[in-house]
């Protein structure tokens, strides 16, 4: 989110020519991206006046700034998420995925948004990552997940194993997300940074730069902007930069969505022969942690870079015509969190995605319109686990 001066406050100077509404709804939601959207939806559905407000502008954050790729999360390394969180917490996570890819295909198809389906393939860096996607596989195919490991790399670029997962989406997200927010049934009002919330009874009030919204719910959907609103978030949602680039195009030898080294690199080909990759931050963890994604940094790139020359030889020579970076938002556990703030029970949150947002946000939008909807827990998502 942005700070917002006494100057940019219109709302204590009358006679500025800028309109500054007050605004009255069911429900306020903070941050225009796919949770945000998402939310909306779902409660114009049920029925609520919905208002979203956005600091930029639709998809300006990280849902317009990733890579598009819609895949079930915590399978690529489902054995040591098992030891580190149990079986039953990441098949929940995986069933929650499965939802999440149908709730994005439903916005796709019915918004005309592109999209394809080739589904997902993990390489093993190392040897002891071909072990990890092993074990995976055989819990996975144990617990009636449809995957495919290969002991050798079947694309024959020396990576040291692959798994396979079919049914996972890739599309283009800021596309995506804008037809969310157009269709949603909420107003939205962009470049309308937030800086104070309060509630009074079963009131809140939104104090934003362009509007003061009053509604008897407001969610957050600010993901690693979150403490910037309530310090409830300082240690639960670390800001995390991602970076990424995108060649000139090419002829297409690919349509699947790719990642290794544990996740840290994610690359895949567009249908006009870019080829785009993000990662690297694990090189330059101290360096990838804040707010800043006005920038990227020459090193990481050329990281990028080395690993492009190194798996994709056909690219050699091309010239990379996009650079970019985004803000994630981790938490501690590396698992979304639903909740309400203790000092303000009127406003709930759906935040920390951990990089992951595409895969698991829009069911984690549809659980926190349940729980304010109905005072559904939200099940493993719950913001309690973290105390």
């Amino acid at each position: 989110m942005s700070t917002v001066s006494i100057w940019q406050d219109t709302s204590i100077w009358p006679g500025f020519p800028t309109k500054h509404e007050q605004i009255d709804a069911d429900v306020c939601i903070i941050g225009a991206g796919i949770v945000g959207g998402t939310l909306a939806t779902f409660l114009s559905r049920a029925g609520k006046s919905a208002v979203v407000m956005e600091a930029r502008d639709v998809g300006l954050g990280a849902s317009g700034r990733n890579a598009g790729h819609v895949s079930v999360p915590m399978q690529v390394h489902y054995a040591s998420a098992i030891e580190r969180l149990g079986r039953d917490t990441v098949m929940e996570a995986c069933r929650l995925g499965f939802r999440n890819r149908e709730i994005i295909k439903g916005f796709l198809d019915d918004y005309g948004v592109w999209y394809e389906q080739p589904g997902s393939m993990a390489f093993a860096w190392d040897e002891e990552e071909a072990k990890q996607l092993a074990a995976s596989a055989r819990q996975m195919q144990a617990d009636g997940y449809e995957v495919e490991f290969f002991e050798k790399d079947p694309t024959g670029r020396e990576f040291a194993a692959a798994l396979y997962r079919p049914g996972n989406i890739a599309t283009q997200s800021y596309w995506l997300v804008t037809e969310v927010l157009a269709h949603s049934g909420a107003r939205v009002i962009p470049n309308c940074a937030v800086f104070k919330i309060e509630q009074s009874g079963g009131t809140v009030t939104v104090h934003g730069q362009r509007a003061t919204v009053r509604a008897a719910q407001v969610c957050l959907c600010t993901n690693a902007y979150s403490r910037t609103l309530h310090p409830y978030f300082a240690d639960k949602v670390l800001p995390t930069r991602a970076q990424m680039l995108a060649t000139a195009p090419t002829e297409r030898f690919t349509e699947l969505m790719m990642g290794c080294e544990w996740g840290y690199e994610y690359f895949r080909q567009l249908p006009d022969g870019r080829f785009l990759i993000g990662g690297w931050r694990n090189r330059f963890p101290e360096e990838e942690v804040g707010y800043n994604d006005y920038e990227t940094t020459p090193h990481l790139q050329a990281g990028l870079e080395s690993f492009l020359q190194k798996y994709f030889p056909e690219l050699n020579g091309l010239p990379v015509e996009h650079r970019w970076s985004g803000i994630m938002g981790f938490t501690p556990d590396e698992m979304p969190l639903i909740g309400r703030l203790p000092d303000l029970p009127n406003v709930y949150f759906a935040v920390g995605f951990t990089g992951g947002g595409m895969g698991i946000g829009a069911a984690t939008a549809e659980r926190c319109a349940e729980l304010m909807l109905h005072g559904t827990n939200p099940g493993i998502f719950s913001a309690e686990r973290l105390g």
